[in-house]
């Protein structure tokens, strides 16, 4: 079985920055440029998404890994940047003993070459991941996806009314700024499982929710 890449597109999303209400943090404000990341996992035995060992280093072994220079602050993760590149690094899922998809002839564990862009949670939820400070928590959308064969699949955070959860991310520490410099992202619910085609026809299939907990720790590079 050989999974792919999935290729993805960047939807910013629409909402104005929320300023803390600390003095002095104006001066080291976040720039206009994305933010390098590393990133890890806690990787418990029973977590549905855990690393393939070691952390993931943005612009390292072909890894992006950045909080988004909009007015979101996004989190988007990659672990093939340049589709013509392999870094050799992937994401492990963990499905344990829930279902995998019909006929995908998937073990209960295997590793995915994966993609990971968030969006806001909620109207409510649009500030900027970058201007957080500690004890913070903002919820984003997130479905992490990945292409086996004809078919793109996402294990998907969005909080709709199919009973999914989000993700959410904390502050849980600053920097001499007075801004965020390091985030725990975690679902505050399942996942729905599904896939579209890779071409052709837009049909998206569900195959019902799935327990995929998991930790990530981000901070900057």
């Amino acid at each position: 079985m050989k999974i792919r890449v999935a290729a993805g597109v960047l939807a910013a999303a629409s909402a104005g920055l929320m300023f803390a209400p600390v003095p002095m943090v104006a001066a080291g404000k976040p720039g206009a440029t994305d933010l390098p990341l590393v990133v890890s996992l806690r990787n418990d035995q029973a977590d549905g998404v855990k690393s393939d060992g070691g952390s993931y280093r943005s612009g390292e072994q072909n890894v992006h890994a950045v909080l988004v220079s909009n007015s979101s602050g996004n989190f988007v993760f990659d672990t093939n940047d340049n589709s013509r590149t392999d870094g050799l690094r992937r994401l492990v899922l963990n499905f344990g003993q829930q279902a995998v998809p019909p006929d995908s002839g998937w073990p209960s564990s295997f590793d995915i070459d994966a993609f990971l862009g968030t969006l806001a949670g909620s109207p409510a939820d649009s500030g900027d991941l970058r201007l957080m400070v500690e004890n913070d928590v903002l919820t984003r959308r997130g479905p992490i996806s990945w292409v086996d064969g004809s078919l793109q699949y996402a294990v998907r955070f969005s909080g709709g009314p199919d009973g999914s959860g989000l993700l959410a991310v904390t502050c849980t520490a600053v920097d001499s700024t007075h801004y965020c410099s390091n985030w725990t992202v975690a679902p505050t619910g399942p996942a729905m499982l599904d896939s579209v085609p890779t071409k052709g026809s837009s049909t998206r299939t569900l195959y019902g929710l799935r327990e995929m907990r998991f930790e990530m720790y981000l901070s900057k590079k």
